[in-house]
C-alpha cells in the first residue's frame, strides 16, 4: 500500500485517529513518519478542560490535570496498567 500523506513511497505504519467520533486509519512511509509530516494531517487532542495536548501527555507522561484521564482514558489505561507491573 502507498504512503497515504505523500501518494510515493510504501507505507510501513498504521496511525489510528479517532475523528468526529470514527476510528480512521492513515497509512504512511517512515519518511513522512519521521519527518513530522503526520502531525500536519492529525490534529492535535486537547484536555477541554486543562489545554494540554495528548502528544505532551504521551511524550512527558505527565497530566494537566484530573480531567486528562477521564478525556484520555483510551490512551492512558495501556500506559497506566505499563507502569503498574513495573
Amino acid at each position: 500500500m502507498v504512503c497515504e500523506i505523500c501518494n510515493k513511497r510504501e507505507a510501513v505504519k498504521e496511525i489510528q485517529i479517532i475523528k468526529n467520533g470514527n476510528l480512521q486509519v492513515l497509512r504512511v512511509c517512515s519518511e513522512c513518519f519521521n519527518e513530522g509530516r503526520v502531525m500536519r494531517v492529525v490534529p492535535s487532542r486537547k484536555c477541554r478542560f486543562c489545554g494540554r495536548e495528548w502528544e505532551q501527555i504521551n511524550r512527558t507522561l505527565i497530566v494537566g490535570c484530573e480531567h486528562c484521564y477521564s478525556q484520555f482514558a483510551k490512551e492512558l489505561e495501556p500506559i497506566i496498567r505499563k507502569v503498574q507491573q513495573l
